[in-house]
């Protein structure tokens, strides 16, 4: 039996259109939520998210991470990730942590 070749893609000029696409918006892999912080508040050029005071580490059972100046809750859909592109409100200092018990 002949070994099959895997395909090189099924279209691609779409391929090369979105990696283009992809290489001017350094933006377009993070969520919305972070599209539109960096919309309304601008973008602080060399900083990412894990360098900025507002980043706050959220301890209960694991270790999570919010941006104190968006929208907090206790579910997945307000984490943050470290290495986001910097918004316009970042500031270097000291990273708060909060213990959650109960």
């Amino acid at each position: 039996m002949a070994k099959r070749k895997p395909a090189g893609g099924l279209f691609p000029e779409w391929q090369a259109e979105q990696a283009a696409k992809a290489a001017m918006d350094p933006t377009r892999d993070v969520p919305k939520r972070m599209r539109d912080m960096l919309r309304l508040r601008g973008r602080t050029e060399g900083h990412t998210c894990g360098d900025c005071v507002h980043l706050v580490t959220v301890v209960r059972s694991g270790k999570w991470f919010k941006c104190d100046q968006a929208r907090i809750t206790r579910g997945a859909g307000t984490d943050w990730r470290k290495g986001w592109p910097a918004c316009g409100l970042w500031q270097a200092g000291e990273q708060k942590t909060i213990h959650l018990w109960g």
